[in-house]
């Protein structure tokens, strides 16, 4: 290579080398002038990490103190529970059934129930697989059973759930049902989705979301059982008063919540959910950009506005998809921007929700940053 193009290849390296740098400390700056202030064991986040996809670049930044008695320090690969993040799993996962023709969305619940369920008295509409997926089924929160059966071991309710006794509890779902009549949100509709949609595959829930979603984006860490290589890095949890609490088991529930993941994973997860996900094979990748396509595509009212798609929630007026998560000892929540080109995932190991205004804080922040480039390349 001629001299002068080696000096000019190096001037181009080092240039976007520092260009990167600076992305990295500006992207950096923002999240941590917005954390620092609200993370510490006296706080409203006890320890987070936050993932930031912004522009085709992939950033994770620790906050707090995860245990005082080892000083650990929350990072990327910090493994928390996501609670009803899950969702958005079981919603792409009826989109990839439906791409792929093993389900239609207009399927009913009761048609693919084992035999012998019985189903709640409707008004004479049927429970679909869509209705279900958009919180519209009529069906309440939680299984009839919930109080008895949870309240037995009530720092893990939900352990005790097997797939029999959640269909076995519609019987005793109270009143006439009245599908897409309104918008109610239901663990119960989702948990009976997941569980439908592997009934009609053969393979367990778990299985179907490792091999169509986790595998093929490489979420090594995202789980619903924690292995050995990953409990050492396992935020403990902490109730809504930031005392210590027990970790859940969420057994048949797993569709509406039991997945655990960490930053680094979830900023893949949205790399997808952006359009921009990487895949060794192209014709995977094409795959999961119609599955996100059909998931996020908004198309029923929830309220003050919002709509939804299959478990994604979608605010017209800032043009955002989002979804939050909280179980006993955690919250989480997911902002995924497509127009602008950015995520912001916050993961934290206590049960209150003072993460979800933070995220969509840090999404304002990393916008005015495009608009103040914007104007300052403007000649």
């Amino acid at each position: 290579m001629p001299l002068r193009q080696m000096f000019a290849f190096a001037v181009a390296f080092v240039f976007a080398t520092m260009t990167i740098a600076t992305a990295e400390d500006d992207v950096e700056g923002l999240v941590r002038m917005r954390l620092d202030p609200v993370v510490g064991p006296a706080e409203s986040i006890r320890a987070c990490t936050v993932g930031v996809v912004f522009q085709g670049q992939s950033h994770t930044f620790g906050f707090g103190s995860l245990d005082p008695d080892s000083n650990r320090v929350a990072d990327g690969q910090t493994l928390y529970e996501i609670g009803s993040v899950t969702k958005l799993f079981t919603g792409l996962l009826l989109a990839d059934m439906v791409l792929r023709g093993e389900v239609a969305a207009s399927d009913s619940l009761a048609d693919l129930l084992p035999a012998g369920t019985v189903m709640p008295e409707t008004d004479g509409k049927p429970i679909t697989l869509e209705l279900l997926a958009t919180h519209r089924s009529g069906l309440p929160r939680l299984s009839p059973n919930f109080r008895d059966l949870g309240g037995k071991t009530p720092e893990n309710p939900y352990r005790s759930f097997t797939r029999e006794i959640l269909y076995a509890s519609l019987t005793d779902v109270s009143g006439n049902i009245r599908p897409d009549s309104r918008h109610e949100y239901s663990n119960f509709g989702y948990a009976l989705l997941g569980g439908v949609l592997a009934g009609r595959t053969g393979e367990s829930y778990e299985t179907l979301v490792s091999q169509r979603f986790l595998k093929p984006l490489g979420m090594s860490d995202t789980v619903f059982e924690p292995g050995e290589s990953q409990l050492s890095r396992w935020a403990p949890p902490h109730g809504a008063d930031g005392k210590p609490c027990d970790n859940w088991n969420l057994a048949a529930y797993n569709p509406a919540g039991g997945l655990l993941s960490t930053a680094s994973d979830m900023n893949r997860f949205a790399t997808a959910a952006l359009g921009e996900g990487e895949t060794s094979d192209e014709k995977e990748r094409k795959r999961l950009n119609a599955v996100f396509e059909l998931a996020m595509k908004p198309i029923a009212e929830v309220h003050s506005g919002h709509k939804i798609g299959f478990g994604w929630f979608y605010h017209p007026e800032e043009k955002f998809w989002w979804h939050n998560g909280q179980t006993a000892g955690y919250f989480s929540i997911l902002v995924i921007d497509r127009e602008n080109r950015l995520a912001v995932t916050i993961l934290s190991n206590r049960g209150e929700s003072a993460p979800e205004r933070v995220a969509l804080s840090i999404r304002k922040a990393l916008l005015e940053s495009i608009h103040r480039e914007s104007a300052h390349d403007t000649p």
